[in-house]
C-alpha cells in the first residue's frame, strides 16, 4: 500500500454511495490481486501509478462521470516481455540499468474512461 494515497490523501476504493468531497482510488480493489500492477519488481507486481478522483466524479447523475470498472492498467502485448528471471511477463523497459532494451517504460500506463451524457 502507498501511504501517500491511503494516509495523506485518504483515498479509498469507491463506495456504493460516494461522498462528493472524499477521494477515491479507482484501482484500489484491483491492486489487491497478486498478479495486478503497473510495474514489476523482483517478481512481484505493484501499483505506483494511481487514478484518484473525488466522489463528485463518481456520481452517475452528473453529465461527466466515471466508475472503477472504467479504470485499469494497459497490458497490450507489445508493452510486455517474458520475465526470464521470475516467470510470467514484465513491462518491456527502455533501459535495464545502463543497457538499452528498446522497450517503452518500466511502468505500464493506467487509464480511465469517462462517460459524458448529452443534455
Amino acid at each position: 500500500r502507498d501511504k501517500s494515497v491511503t494516509e495523506i490523501l485518504a483515498a479509498v476504493a469507491p463506495a456504493s454511495y460516494p461522498e462528493r468531497n472524499r477521494l477515491y482510488h479507482l484501482l484500489a480493489r484491483k491492486a489487491e490481486k497478486a498478479e495486478y500492477g503497473s510495474y514489476k519488481y523482483r517478481g512481484k507486481w505493484g501499483l505506483f501509478d494511481h487514478l484518484i478522483v473525488s466522489g463528485l466524479m463518481l456520481n452517475i447523475r452528473n453529465r461527466f462521470y466515471t466508475d472503477e470498472s472504467k479504470a485499469d492498467v494497459v497490458r497490450f502485448p507489445f508493452l510486455l516481455m517474458k520475465d526470464e528471471k521470475y516467470g510470467g511477463v514484465r513491462p518491456f523497459r527502455t533501459y535495464n540499468g545502463i543497457k538499452y532494451g528498446g522497450g517503452f517504460s518500466d511502468h505500464l500506463p493506467v487509464y480511465v474512461d469517462f462517460i459524458i451524457h448529452s443534455k
